[in-house]
């Protein structure tokens, strides 16, 4: 099991929400599915920079930071349809 794997099982009730700097993606962990989220951080106008390729700053954007920390807080992991459509099965159930 991968680091944040572990972290998640000890620390979060088998759920976690790591952020994936060199991707600037989320990856969300929660029970038997891991997925790989929308990252809350865009350039001036607007867009990601997936792999950080073209170099642009980036600030964190409210609007998704706000619903990351809501969905989190509700347990929304579980029910939330964009997350449950780029999900995938983890072996062994976390």
């Amino acid at each position: 099991r991968g680091e944040c794997t572990q972290h998640s099982l000890v620390c979060g009730a088998r759920t976690g929400v790591f952020l994936l700097l060199r991707q600037t993606a989320i990856l969300i962990l929660s029970g038997s599915h891991t997925c790989i989220y929308s990252s809350p951080y865009l350039d001036a106008h607007g867009e990601e920079d997936p792999a950080l390729k073209r170099g642009k700053p980036l600030s964190l954007d409210k609007n998704r930071y706000e619903a990351l920390n809501l969905m989190w807080a509700t347990g929304g992991f579980d029910y939330d349809s964009k997350v449950l459509r780029r999900s995938v099965l983890r072996r062994g159930g976390g």
